[in-house]
């Protein structure tokens, strides 16, 4: 095992079970989706275009996708909410994953985030992201909403008096 895994898995530990400063309220539910027509407003020339293997890879990996997010989302979303102290905000969110060439965003005060997956394809780039670092990148789009909900400020919680900002840093940096 990693260095980077244990300390990871330390973390998401201590914040998930040594936290007695929030109570364990819902989490967000986050919805993937993928939609080849939407991605054909960024392709039109003289936009880059979108090849159709990349389409058809992302479509095929997008069930991947949706069960490592399943399976780690979650977790990432509950530590988050007991290293800082704070909730989740409790909404819908759409993670639209596309092929545009435009980085991944969140867009604050709306209830989705844009993921570029065009370097987790091999049909893109000869030595593609793993599918796990683009479920990283959703959780920091995520991170984004849920800081414009919480403006930076110091407060106290399981870490002590540390700034929750520099908690939650320190909760995505060891994903």
């Amino acid at each position: 095992m990693q260095a980077r895994q244990v300390v990871r898995l330390a973390f998401l530990f201590v914040g998930l079970l040594g936290s007695g400063c929030s109570s364990q309220a819902a989490l967000p539910r986050v919805k993937v989706e993928y939609s080849p027509s939407e991605d054909m407003a960024c392709s039109s020339p003289p936009a880059s275009p979108i090849k159709e293997e990349w389409k058809a890879e992302l479509l095929s990996r997008q069930p991947e996708f949706v069960r490592l997010w399943q399976s780690e989302g979650p977790k990432l979303l509950a530590a988050t909410e007991a290293i800082s102290g704070r909730d989740f905000p409790l909404q819908d969110i759409t993670a639209r994953l596309t092929l545009c060439n435009a980085p991944s965003e969140s867009f604050p005060g709306t209830d989705r985030v844009t993921i570029n997956m065009r370097y987790a394809l091999r049909s893109f780039t000869p030595e593609p992201v793993s599918l796990r670092y683009k479920v990283d990148t959703l959780f920091h789009e995520l991170l984004h909403i849920f800081l414009s909900r919480h403006p930076i400020e110091a407060s106290s919680g399981p870490m002590g008096c540390a700034p929750y900002s520099l908690r939650l840093s320190a909760c995505w940096r060891y994903t």
